[in-house]
């Protein structure tokens, strides 16, 4: 497998659980210096209303057909 092949395999399983994806947020920022994850945490900031965490709610209800369990 190269490169590719692995980032889309990541992002696959990313896609369909969120509990992998903030996994693999833990893992990649283990290594990150502090003035990347600086960076990280800007960009996040700066994400437009529609891609937090309430449009992610809605892409869980609409393909899950409910909400998550908040426990």
């Amino acid at each position: 497998m190269n490169r590719t092949d692995v980032l889309r395999r990541i992002s696959a399983v990313c896609r369909h659980d969120h509990h992998a994806a903030l996994y693999a947020v833990g893992w990649l920022a283990l290594d990150l210096h502090q003035e990347a994850l600086e960076d990280l945490l800007r960009g996040l900031e700066a994400l437009p209303p529609d891609l937090t965490s309430s449009s992610h709610l809605a892409a869980f209800l609409e393909r899950w057909g409910r909400l998550p369990d908040p426990r």
